[in-house]
C-alpha cells in the first residue's frame, strides 16, 4: 500500500531545492517538481499536475477554488486531469465515471530523479479488484511528468492481459488565461472538427480560433502543435503531443458554467481547456503485452 506519510515520502524521494512533499487534498500527498528554470505540482492522487509555473512567469493552470475540498472518488477540477481508460462518458454504461477511473486513483511513486536538465517524476496505476470490476483488462499504466526548460508529461500504457484492448484516452489541461474572449488559438486552422457544444454545429476552422459561447470542439487529424495567445498576459502557450490524432478544445461559457457545482459561475472566464486525445475514432488498440506512448509538452513564451 503506498504510504501517505510526509515524512516518509520526503526521505526517500526528495532532494533540497528540486523534489519535496507535503499534505493535499483529502490527505493525498503532492509533489513539487522545481528546476532553474521552473517548478510543477503533481497529485498523487490521479498523477494529476496542479500546478506549472515557469521561472519569472506567471501561473500556466487554472485550479479551481473548489478542488481544496475534494474527497477521496471525486474528480479534481483543473490543472491536468489523466482522462483514461475511456474520454467522457462510458460508451455502454452511464453509471461508470466520466472520463474513466485514472483520476480517481491513488497512483504509486515509483521514482523521482533530477540532473542539470530537468527533474522528473514517476508514477504507476495497476489493475486491481475495483479496476477490474470497471474495465475487465490486467494493466500497467505509467506516468513521468519532468518540468526543465518545458512541462512534460509521458502515458505509457501497457496490455498485461491475454487478450486484446481498446481504450479512449487525452490529458485535460485547463490554461489559466486573463480573460476567455481575448484568447486565440493557433494550428487548428482549416481543420475539420465536431461540434459537441449545443450548437452542433459541425464545420471547419477558419482562421485562428477564439471562443465566444459555449465551446466542445473534437479536432480530427490533428497531429501537429496548437498555439494559445493571451495579450493580456503577454505570451503564448506552446502544446504539443505524441501518440494523439485528435485535439478538442473545451470551455463551458455561461450556462453550463452555473450548472457545474465544483467551479464559480464565472470561472470560464479565466480559463481554457486543448486537450491532446484519442477519441473513439482514433481509439487505441493494444494486443497482449503491446504498448503505447502517448503525451504532451507545454512550453510558454513571450508574445
Amino acid at each position: 500500500m503506498p504510504t501517505n506519510d510526509i515524512t516518509v515520502l520526503n526521505r526517500n524521494y526528495g532532494a533540497p531545492g528540486r523534489i519535496a512533499f507535503r499534505e493535499g487534498p483529502a490527505g493525498f500527498p503532492l509533489l513539487s517538481l522545481a528546476e532553474s528554470r521552473g517548478s510543477c505540482e503533481i497529485a498523487l492522487y490521479g498523477a494529476q499536475v496542479l500546478a506549472y509555473r515557469p521561472t519569472g512567469q506567471s501561473p500556466i493552470l487554472w485550479m479551481s477554488k473548489c478542488s481544496a475540498h475534494v474527497a477521496a472518488g471525486k474528480p479534481i477540477r483543473g490543472g491536468i486531469p489523466v482522462c483514461w481508460p475511456w474520454f467522457g462518458a462510458h460508451a455502454t454504461d452511464t453509471r461508470l465515471p466520466n472520463h474513466g477511473f485514472a483520476r480517481l486513483r491513488r497512483w504509486r511513486l515509483l521514482a523521482t530523479t533530477y540532473d542539470s536538465h530537468q527533474t522528473s517524476a514517476r508514477l504507476q496505476l495497476a489493475q486491481d479488484e475495483e479496476t477490474l470490476a470497471l474495465w475487465p483488462h490486467p494493466f500497467r499504466l505509467e506516468m513521468t511528468v519532468s518540468v526543465g526548460e518545458a512541462l512534460s508529461l509521458e502515458l505509457v500504457t501497457t496490455n498485461r492481459g491475454d487478450t486484446p484492448m481498446t481504450l479512449t484516452q487525452a490529458l485535460h489541461p485547463y490554461f489559466l488565461v486573463s480573460q476567455i474572449a481575448a484568447v486565440r488559438v493557433l494550428g487548428l486552422e482549416n481543420l475539420a472538427y465536431q461540434d459537441h457544444s449545443p450548437a452542433k454545429r459541425d464545420d471547419h476552422q477558419h482562421g485562428a480560433l477564439q471562443i465566444q459561447a459555449e465551446t466542445d470542439r473534437l479536432f480530427r487529424k490533428a497531429t501537429g502543435n496548437c498555439t494559445l495567445l493571451d495579450p493580456g498576459i503577454g505570451r503564448q502557450i506552446v502544446i504539443g503531443k505524441r501518440g494523439s490524432q485528435s485535439t478538442v478544445v473545451w470551455n463551458p461559457w455561461i450556462e453550463k458554467a452555473k450548472s457545474l457545482t465544483d467551479m464559480d459561475n464565472d470561472d470560464y472566464q479565466r480559463f481554457l481547456c486543448i486537450e491532446p486525445a484519442a477519441t473513439d475514432a482514433d481509439a487505441v488498440k493494444l494486443e497482449p503485452g503491446a504498448e503505447h506512448i502517448f503525451g504532451m509538452t507545454i512550453q510558454s513564451l513571450p508574445i
